[in-house]
């Protein structure tokens, strides 16, 4: 779900990624094999980690989607970090990189630094930043490269100052903040046998709510105001739903001033 939906700085604010609404001009972080593939997605083990694996005819590989948990010197770095993995064989990998600020109403440009790519748009401006060779393609960032046994590539999305570029997001320093934000999640999940332990592991990259929420700073939980559980994970739609990009920012038009296709019904 990563790379289809995603809201930057905080669950609720205006899209980055909505492909989910619009596959052509909601935005998307593809990241996928260039081979067929069959998939599979699951959550590590309690905790919000979602977990990728493909299934080549050459080789297994998996991308494991995270958002760190914030240590006390760093309360307001947001990222989301995308660790690609080759279990066995070898991969080809493709990643195409296409934000759309505020639901697809804002334009962004692109600088391009060394394997690191800076999108700004008039409110909001991300980093992102690879351990593989990022190239241009008009204001989008695209990459092509193959992982074979034990290889991994990292590519990391943060929020930043055009002032304060954010620094590289090194292979050791993500097993680190791997391990750190499996360790909190299940912290906060409780203990086996505990009242608090069977329930939903939370989460910041979710694309359907219910209920007032409100997030937990420093933390990836998002809870409701009266304790209950706030959400399920990708709940089923509504019979005749139809998901579009004009519901989600009603008072809102494309910039180039149509409006979102047709987009297939989700009943």
């Amino acid at each position: 779900m990563v790379d289809c939906w995603y809201c930057c700085p905080s669950f609720d604010s205006p899209s980055v990624f909505a492909a989910i609404l619009d596959a052509d001009r909601g935005g998307a972080f593809v990241l996928a094999p260039t081979v067929p593939a069959s998939t599979k997605q699951f959550y590590f083990p309690d905790t919000n980690v979602l977990i990728t694996r493909f299934f080549t005819e050459d080789g297994l590989g998996e991308i494991q989607d995270f958002m760190p948990v914030a240590d006390s010197g760093a309360s307001d770095r947001d990222r989301l970090i995308r660790r690609v993995v080759c279990v066995r064989g070898t991969i080809p990998f493709q990643a195409r990189v296409t934000p759309r600020f505020g639901y697809g109403a804002h334009p962004h440009t692109v600088r391009m630094l060394d394997r690191a790519a800076l999108f700004a748009s008039e409110e909001l401006s991300l980093m992102l930043t690879a351990t593989v060779p990022l190239e241009r393609e008009e204001r989008d960032v695209g990459a092509e490269f193959e992982l074979s046994q034990g290889d991994m590539v990292v590519f990391a999305l943060e929020q930043v100052s055009s002032e304060a570029l954010p620094p590289r997001c090194p292979l050791a320093e993500v097993e680190r903040e791997f391990a750190a934000t499996v360790a909190f999640v299940r912290l906060d999940r409780g203990t086996p046998g505990s009242p608090d332990h069977r329930r939903p592991p939370p989460s910041r990259v979710i694309p359907y709510l219910s209920g007032d929420v409100r997030a937990v700073p420093g933390s990836a939980s998002v809870s409701r105001e009266d304790g209950r559980e706030p959400f399920a994970l990708q709940p089923r739609p509504p019979a005749g739903w139809r998901p579009s990009l004009a519901a989600a920012r009603p008072a809102r038009r494309w910039a180039d001033g149509g409006e979102p296709a047709p987009v297939a019904s989700r009943g």
